[in-house]
């Protein structure tokens, strides 16, 4: 929330920011719930994800084409998301051929249908609350 480098350090440490505000507000059991939708917050601190990573997946997995690539173009971020996916990806072996292939086309519009297409997969895999297999983190003890 409000950094240039969303899927950077400073970006995966954004979560501490929006529970802190909702721990303002509603509690600790909020703040904790909030802390958990980053499911690599979760995996890198060794506890499962909130049920609102679940729905923050699937609304990016979810939204067109059409309105998702001007936003992410308007903050700047498009080039950064489309890179780090690439980076991510490459330690992991849960995206399929056709997704790697678009990931790495170079074409937002075909970059984006991959990279929707694992997150589906990634929720359907992983709403049972089972163990993360999939998430890659950097510096971590965690499988994945």
């Amino acid at each position: 929330m409000f950094t240039e480098n969303m899927d950077g350090p400073e970006g995966e440490e954004h979560v501490h920011l929006g529970a802190k505000i909702m721990g303002l507000l509603f509690g600790q059991w909020w703040a904790d719930f909030t802390l958990r939708h980053s499911r690599y917050w979760a995996k890198r601190n060794g506890v499962s994800v909130s049920k609102l990573c679940y729905a923050d997946k699937l609304a990016f997995a979810m939204t067109p084409g059409w309105l998702y690539l001007p936003m992410a173009r308007a903050t700047g971020e498009l080039a950064e998301y489309m890179e780090k996916s690439r980076d991510r990806q490459a330690g992991c072996v849960a995206f399929t051929e056709s997704e790697r292939i678009q990931l790495e086309s170079g074409h937002p519009a075909q970059w984006l249908e991959g990279l929707q297409s694992y997150t589906r997969r990634w929720v359907e895999e992983h709403q049972g609350g089972g163990p993360d297999t999939w998430t890659v983190v950097a510096n971590s003890n965690a499988a994945g």
